[in-house]
């Protein structure tokens, strides 16, 4: 029999629900196998374990602020931003003949803009802070806001601080909201929870390695096949995250 090793991944880079998916697609792919043949019987069964109470986690973080609400939060001030910074970069590309004309006003705007450039494919705290300095920059710069005013976008501005205000609020509403959940919880939370399923699962794939050295079988063997199905899967998952979106829950996994 061929011995396959099994890569002992964390399931890091991973949203908190899909790694939920991924630890309860490793307790599914190994349910029920003779525990002689393939000795993970006790490890399965406390993840299965684990599972559920990681399962009550997720949920009741849904109860409260959605992170639909922040996503859609972020959409519309990243849009807000990019208006202006295109709107800018294509007005200032027309050469003119006076301080008057549009492209000297673009080019006022978009010297503030440029510094803030790729703003919006930061983490959600980061670009807060960042829009929020932008727009300081802005409001305290007499020549801006005069030339961001005679291009017809002061609006655009005023709306870009709001959603940036907005995003802020409902970001800390939900930390404050989480913060209370995982003091009832006894000091557990989602990180904590999902640090502890991490573990399991790399126990239960070094021990599966290790058994196929030890005790080969045509049950391991298939395991092994299941195991490695389900590794490759959500290892795909985690690599097509290249749109920015809310970073994990902080986790103990290093990047491998």
């Amino acid at each position: 029999m061929s011995t396959t090793i099994l890569d002992e991944w964390t399931g890091y880079g991973l949203a908190n629900g899909e790694h939920l998916d991924y630890s309860k697609a490793i307790a599914g792919a190994l349910h029920g196998l003779d525990p002689a043949k393939v000795p993970v019987g006790e490890q399965v069964a406390a993840l299965e374990a684990l599972n559920t109470k990681y399962t009550d986690f997720i949920n009741e973080s849904r109860k409260f602020v959605d992170t639909a609400d922040i996503t859609k939060a972020d959409a519309k001030r990243d849009a807000l931003f990019m208006a202006i910074y295109s709107a800018v970069d294509h007005l200032a590309a027309i050469d003119g003949d006076t301080p008057q004309d549009l492209w000297h006003k673009a080019r006022i705007v978009q010297a503030m803009s440029g510094a803030y450039k790729g703003v919006t494919r930061h983490s959600l705290p980061k670009e807060t802070e960042e829009l929020r300095g932008f727009g300081f920059d802005m409001q305290k710069n007499p020549a801006a806001v005069e030339a961001i005013t005679a291009l017809g976008m002061l609006p655009w501005l005023n709306a870009l601080i709001a959603a940036n205000d907005e995003l802020d609020e409902l970001y800390k509403h939900r930390t404050g909201e989480r913060g209370d959940r995982e003091a009832s919880a006894g000091g557990e939370t989602t990180a904590s929870v999902r640090k502890e399923a991490s573990t399991l699962i790399v126990e239960i794939v070094a021990r599966v390695n290790a058994a196929q050295r030890l005790i080969p079988s045509a049950e391991l063997e298939g395991a092994v096949t299941a195991l490695m199905g389900v590794i490759s899967q959500y290892r795909l998952v985690a690599s097509q995250h290249t749109a920015k979106r809310e970073k994990p829950e902080p986790g103990p996994e290093a990047a491998s």
